[in-house]
């Protein structure tokens, strides 16, 4: 058993303008910027049009906005959390 063994971590993420939320996985080394084509990828061309050239963002529950280049870790993202991911500007 390798003790370099890394949990991922499972929060509830609802993309801005999309009416479900849902359970996503990240690595704890996953950067933010990463985490959000994650969610975006159960969404994006699915039930939100996609936008060239236009990046993402992640906010938590109170609407704070999680640097792109923090590590999900970094970030203090846990289990459970509830984040929202949206076009940035």
């Amino acid at each position: 058993m390798s003790t370099e063994t890394e949990t991922l971590i499972s929060v509830q993420a609802l993309f801005d303008g999309d009416f479900l939320s849902f359970l996503v996985a990240f690595e704890p080394t996953d950067t933010i910027e990463e985490a959000c084509d994650k969610v975006a990828f159960g969404v994006i061309n699915r039930r939100i049009p996609e936008r060239p050239g236009v990046g993402y963002v992640m906010r938590r529950e109170d609407g704070t906005e999680i640097p792109g280049n923090l590590t999900v870790t970094e970030a203090g993202l846990e289990d459970s959390d509830y984040v929202t991911v949206g076009f940035s500007s």
